[in-house]
């Protein structure tokens, strides 16, 4: 019985994300420069909270709904504590996604790393920012902005 009660007070831990930003092709692509909107959920522990996200696409003949799912290490949190004001991280996983570039279906299947901080602005909420490398179809860097909430214990 204390095992599964133990185990529903680490289930209500997580933290959502809504972020919206710019996703920026090399020059020379066939994909134009595109702007996202992305919502995100994930566990919520001090060192690695494993997540997934959906995020919208939309540029010039350019439409692309993505799902990806990573994790993200926050590898001062262990010492700081996660009452700290400025959280920096690391993060990485995978993504696919279908839509459509100048009236063609396509699918691409990749993979994203980058770093980013969290800006505590209360106790249980902030603004983030973020860049990451996507690797798919076509590479690119994604540059994020967005706020965030938290839910459960944060000790």
């Amino acid at each position: 019985f204390i095992f599964f009660a133990s185990l529903n007070c680490f289930a209500v831990n997580y933290q959502i994300n809504a972020s919206s930003g710019m996703d920026s092709p090399p020059l020379n692509s066939d994909q134009p420069q595109a702007y996202f909107a992305q919502a995100q959920i994930s566990t919520f522990s001090k060192f690695i909270r494993f997540q997934s996200a959906f995020t919208f696409l939309y540029g010039t003949a350019y439409m692309e709904g993505e799902a990806a799912f990573g994790a993200s290490l926050y590898l001062l949190a262990p010492f700081v504590g996660t009452r700290a004001p400025v959280q920096p991280f690391l993060t990485g996983g995978g993504s696919m996604g279908f839509g459509s570039l100048d009236g063609e279906q396509r699918q691409d299947i990749g993979s994203y790393y980058g770093a980013g901080v969290d800006l505590k602005v209360n106790n249980r909420s902030g603004i983030n920012f973020s860049v990451q490398q996507h690797a798919a179809q076509i590479t690119s860097i994604r540059y994020l902005i967005g706020i965030y909430w938290i839910q459960g214990n944060l000790d």
